[in-house]
């Protein structure tokens, strides 16, 4: 999807803990005149309107992210997981997209990326 919608969602095991990571990158958003004059930033949900993008946090339940496309997935406090749901989740919703990446955090790794 060169130039199409490319959605990217935060997880953790609490909706709390996902919009740590949304909300560092909205206050990021809110302080950049450039990138505030080209999207559209809403309290749960950023959005790029030239091709309908965004970047959302979500529920920590597995059986709410299935059906998500994300091109980045960003998991935090991965080690936190009781199990991979979430994790599986978001790697089987990425089975479409022809360029995806996901990172997880875990405290006893740096930042993992996998393409």
């Amino acid at each position: 999807m060169e130039g199409g919608q490319q959605d990217i969602y935060t997880a953790a095991v609490s909706r709390d803990q996902a919009r740590i990571v949304f909300d560092d990158a909205r206050q990021m958003c809110l302080l950049s005149p450039s990138l505030k004059k080209r999207l559209t930033i809403q309290q749960h949900k950023i959005i790029y309107p030239k091709n309908n993008s965004l970047l959302k946090p979500l529920a920590a339940k597995a059986a709410t992210i299935e059906g998500t496309n994300p091109s980045l997935a960003i998991v935090d406090e991965y080690h936190l997981h009781p199990d991979n749901a979430v994790y599986s989740a978001l790697e089987l919703g990425m089975g479409h997209a022809l360029k995806h990446y996901f990172c997880h955090y875990h405290r006893r790794e740096q930042c993992y990326f996998s393409l």
